[in-house]
């Protein structure tokens, strides 16, 4: 069973798939073009490309509260809308996070620390360390 953990930022898209079972993790981007005319088509398509790939039984996904922009709400809500029915449709969980969620401590531990112990091999980011840790931590 995987579970996927997606972070939208401006123009990518960074997602993390975590096998439950075989408690592989793999990270991949998306890239997307902010100013297309056809934008949200663009996510439909990205997001329908994750879920044929990774066949996810649960997305997690960050839900930002901290819009400074207008433009922001292209790419931080507009899209979990679009992904939030194609889980509906798919009959995949879908669950949303905030910053404070991803941030918070297990046992005086981060999150992110505790993802990189079990995955010393791979290159985590400041981006890509948050879709991990929705991955892996929706799928305990």
């Amino acid at each position: 069973m995987n579970n996927v953990g997606i972070i939208i930022y401006k123009n990518e898209i960074h997602y993390c798939v975590f096998d439950t079972e075989s408690r592989i993790i793999r990270m991949e981007v998306l890239n997307y073009n902010i100013d297309a005319p056809t934008l949200m088509s663009d996510f439909r398509s990205l997001f329908m490309e994750i879920i044929n790939s990774c066949q996810p039984n649960l997305i997690a996904f960050k839900v930002s509260v901290d819009i400074r922009k207008l433009i922001q709400y292209k790419y931080m809500y507009y899209p979990l809308g679009i992904l939030g029915l194609l889980c509906e449709e798919n009959g995949i969980i879908c669950i949303e996070r905030s910053n404070r969620w991803i941030t918070a401590k297990i046992n005086n531990k981060d999150k992110g620390d505790i993802v990189k112990e079990f995955y010393p091999s791979k290159q985590f980011n400041k981006k890509n360390i948050q879709a991990a840790i929705l991955a892996y931590f929706n799928g305990e």
